[in-house]
């Protein structure tokens, strides 16, 4: 009998890290969906490659919504990778 139970374990186990892993990998940024004016789904490294050329950017936000600020700081990192180092940012202005 313990060895019956320590199969159902190992296989109910095995099978939560699959959906975990597969729920991870699923999304590049799973917390949220991005959206173009026409409805349609976006692609967040498309954006911020669009975004990384403008000067300036606003991001509209609900302040309560914990979300709203990871994205924000996301982006920030995102934005400086495609931009290079914060000393080649501060040359270029």
């Amino acid at each position: 009998m313990p060895n019956y139970m320590s199969m159902t374990y190992l296989k109910v186990t095995i099978f939560m890290f699959m959906i975990v892993i597969s729920t991870a990998m699923a999304q590049d940024k799973p917390a949220y969906e991005l959206f173009k004016k026409n409805g349609k789904p976006a692609k967040y490294e498309k954006m911020i490659k669009d975004l990384a050329k403008s000067d300036m950017v606003f991001f509209g936000e609900y302040h309560t919504n914990p979300i709203s600020h990871w994205l924000q700081f996301e982006m920030a990192k995102s934005f400086l990778k495609a931009n290079g180092t914060m000393k080649r940012m501060q040359r270029n202005h």
